[in-house]
């Protein structure tokens, strides 16, 4: 076992604690009403424009990651035809 590593990981630890016990005990926090007010203050420009293709990945993945078998549709029925689309004559 490494002791560095473990040392560095009980640190770890004890930041993250303390973070949300403080975050726990002061609801407003300053700091974060500051950054929750600087992060749409700049243009952004021509970077907006990819927002919709990180959200399409997401959705994309997400779809892929939490399909279960029963979601999925079978091969079969891929392939038969639906009488509830067909186009009127």
């Amino acid at each position: 076992m490494n002791k560095r590593l473990v040392g560095v990981a009980v640190v770890a630890a004890i930041a993250a604690a303390a973070i949300a016990f403080y975050i726990g005990w002061h609801p407003h926090i300053p700091e974060d009403a500051t950054i929750e007010r600087d992060v749409p203050a700049p243009s952004w420009g021509p970077l907006t424009l990819t927002f919709p293709i990180f959200s399409l990945s997401v959705r994309w993945i997400s779809d892929r990651a939490f399909a279960t078998e029963d979601s999925a549709p079978s091969r079969e029925a891929s392939l038969a035809p639906d009488a509830g689309h067909r186009l009127p004559t």
